[in-house]
């Protein structure tokens, strides 16, 4: 603000003499570039001229500029004073002062709020009663360590005090009074600068009304005032008569009654002993026994079982607003939609369990909203979709550190049905020992999901006996283990886009295709991508093919790393195998032409396409006189074998088996094991490949060593 009334004054002094050259008071300062100049004059004195200001000639003029040097003038006979070719700080002071002969001292200061070079021109203007507080503030905050250039000044000008000081400093100049020893002006000067530097605490806020707390017990009394020692009987009778929001105590017992939440009031409804199993709310007949209609933030059911008779066909929850449950249990319900509950709002559960109820959709849950499922076990509940949780069009659903185990579906998702919803997974969740006729777990169907650090386990299925797919599926840092089948994908059955990465599938069964995965990709294909995985122990049954993975279809798919040294990417398949059989390379992934791992070597296979390799004494003597087992790393594919001191390893003659439909030769030469001869003096390489198609290779290296 000082600032920009300096350069008004400036624009009017310059319009003015344009305006009225034949009344001008004085001859102007020469602005001309390095110069650093201003007028000193009184306001209001008789003889003033007509600007309305008094020049005053012959004061002392005073500036230190950037290097510490001071630098003196005297104003001439109009108050002009004029200082050239001087860089200064910002916030330097310019001090104006004259001694007035029996009359006492003019002291005016000024203050050059910008830093200023040699070649820039700056014009001060007439230093007056405001600019010389405000300088006097900052020599005293100068004083208290407080950096010249960092001084704000529209925080001193806004400062407490600062117009009593601006009105102090007036009167002392109009009494011609020396400021700079005036005690009363020094003083309030340094308060304001001891107001800047140290500000005093703010106010603490007042503390807020408490908010009311009531009781209820079953052998309350509506008429009581609902205090603990005189509680309400009903609780919907707290809800409705508790004046403001707050929370409402229950004592242990059993509650015949449905409730709804008010719109208009945030309550807390806790039980006073946190125990579900002994505070217990039972709905009226085929009424909900909770009712959340447009409930606001910060609603709470804590500590309660919240439950229906037996034979009574009634909904546990219906929310349409906000609500968060705490350690509650919800069981024993049952509607045609969320027998537990059905959110259409905001829902947050946490450490509690939503059991044994039914419905046609999301016996435990059906979520129309935003639903957060937290340290919380979903289980004992059937449906004909999502027997734990149905998340319906445009629900979303989080779930974290939470177990959805033992719920069934006679149609899908026996743990969750994701129907056009989102749903994420994570925290060590567990879905587990569900069932349906198809995707055990988890039906994915046209919706958003997204699995992380949580195990999908030892449920079954018709088909996708944990996971089953269609439209998008990601799966990180995750396990789906020992699921299982009737059909195909006893770990996933995939008709959508699937991603995983750094996860495990193993011991997951299935009677025809894809013990592990079943991927299928019709016209309309969507991209699979495998990466960085374990694929270990799944199995199909003796009639089945893919142990590991099955490919159906001819959309896009990755499986393993882009090159031999996209290693982070390869996927390690281990012991995939068709019931009955030992565990072979040609069952971790199969299409519906046979063994594909061909198209896929960029991962790590055990067993790999050469299963067994050893020299027999009956093919080298005499040579050598007994059996040498090579040991056989499919991981690296290489092959080390130690033959005795002695022998001749220029033409030995190995014996090995190769996975079916698989050639081999060394450089040129094909190989027929237990005939051909190589030399061993040096590490051999084979190169192993597909015999339909030899552009599909794996280089295996054969090390003899001799024993000393």
């Amino acid at each position: 603000m000082y600032k920009q009334i300096m350069l008004i004054i400036l624009s009017f002094s310059l319009i003015f003499l344009l305006l009225f050259p034949g009344c001008q008071p004085a001859t102007a300062p020469d602005l001309s570039t390095g110069t650093i100049s201003g007028q000193a004059a009184l306001p209001g004195s008789s003889s003033k001229d007509i600007t309305g200001y008094t020049p005053i000639p012959g004061a002392t003029v005073t500036v230190i500029d950037s290097e510490g040097n001071t630098h003196t003038t005297l104003t001439d006979a109009n108050g002009f004073y004029s200082f050239g070719n001087i860089s200064v700080k910002a916030n330097t002071i310019i001090y104006i002062t004259k001694d007035i002969e029996g009359e006492g001292k003019i002291v005016f200061m000024e203050v050059i709020p910008q830093a200023i070079s040699p070649e820039e021109n700056f014009y001060a203007g007439i230093a007056d009663a405001e600019s010389t507080a405000l300088a006097l503030v900052i020599e005293a905050l100068i004083n208290l360590g407080q950096p010249q250039e960092e001084i704000d000044l529209e925080e001193i000008i806004s400062s407490p005090g600062f117009a009593s000081l601006e009105e102090a400093v007036r009167q002392a100049q109009e009494n011609n009074q020396d400021i700079l020893i005036l005690s009363s002006i020094i003083t309030q000067a340094q308060a304001i600068a001891d107001y800047i530097v140290n500000p005093p605490a703010p106010a603490p806020l007042p503390s807020p009304a408490p908010t009311p707390i009531r009781y209820v017990a079953t052998d309350g009394d509506n008429t009581n005032d609902g205090s603990e020692s005189a509680p309400w009987k009903t609780i919907q009778y707290a809800l409705t008569t508790i004046p403001a929001s707050g929370t409402i105590m229950v004592k242990d017992g059993t509650y015949n009654e449905s409730i709804a939440f008010p719109s208009d009031k945030v309550i807390t409804l806790k039980s006073t002993n946190s125990d579900s199993s002994i505070t217990i709310i039972v709905g009226d007949g085929i009424y909900a026994t909770v009712y959340c209609n447009n409930s606001p933030a910060g609603t709470t059911l804590e500590g309660f079982t919240i439950s229906h008779e037996s034979g009574n066909s009634g909904r546990g929850i219906t929310t349409t607003g906000y609500l968060t449950i705490n350690n509650c249990t919800i069981s024993h319900n049952s509607a045609d939609i969320g027998g537990g509950i059905i959110n259409y709002g905001t829902l947050t559960i946490t450490s509690s369990a939503i059991c044994d109820n039914f419905a046609g959709y999301g016996s435990g849950i059906c979520n129309s909203g935003t639903l957060t499922l937290t340290d919380s076990d979903i289980f004992h509940n059937s449906a004909n979709d999502g027997g734990g949780i149905y998340n319906n069009i445009d629900g979303t659903l989080t779930i974290s550190g939470s177990t959805i185990s033992d719920n069934s579906a006679t149609n899908d998702g026996g743990g969750i049905s994701n129907y056009d919803g989102t749903l994420t997974i994570s925290n060590n969740s567990v879905i587990s020992n569900n069932s349906a006729y198809n995707s055990g777990g988890i039906a994915n169907k046209f919706g958003t999901a997204t699995i992380t650090g949580s195990t999908v386990s030892y449920n079954s299925a018709n088909v996708g006996g944990g996971i089953g797919n269609s439209d998008t599926l990601t799966i990180t840092g995750s396990t789906i283990s020992n699921n299982s089948a009737d059909y195909n994908g006893g770990g996933i059955a995939n008709y959508g886009t699937l991603t995983i990465f750094n996860s495990i599938i193993n011991d997951n069964s299935a009677d025809y295709g894809g013990g592990g995965i079943y991927n299928s990709q019709g016209s309309e294909a969507s991209p699979a991508t495998i990466t960085g995985s374990t694929i270990s122990n799944n199995f199909v049954s003796s009639s089945g093919n893919g142990g590991g993975i099955y490919l159906v279809g001819v959309g896009p798919i990755v499986i393993g790393g882009s090159s031999n040294t996209d290693l982070d990417n390869f996927n390690n398949f281990v012991d995939n195998y068709k019931e009955g059989s030992a565990p072979s390379t040609d069952q971790h992934i199969r299409n519906q032409s046979g063994n594909c791992h061909w198209d896929y070597l960029n991962n790590y296979y055990s067993p790999a396409e050469v299963t067994s390799y050893k020299f027999l004494a009956s093919n080298n003597s005499p040579n050598l006189t007994v059996d040498v087992e090579g040991d056989i790393n499919p991981t690296d594919r290489t092959i080390s074998l130690t033959v005795p001191s002695g022998t001749d390893v220029t033409g030995l003659v190995a014996t090995f088996t190769l996975v079916t439909g698989a050639s081999a030769k060394v450089g040129t030469t094909s190989q027929a094991s237990g005939s051909t001869p190589n030399n061993f003096s040096s590490p051999v390489g084979y190169t192993v490949f597909k015999t339909t198609e030899p552009s599909k290779i794996a280089i295996w290296t054969v090390t003899v060593t001799v024993s000393p």
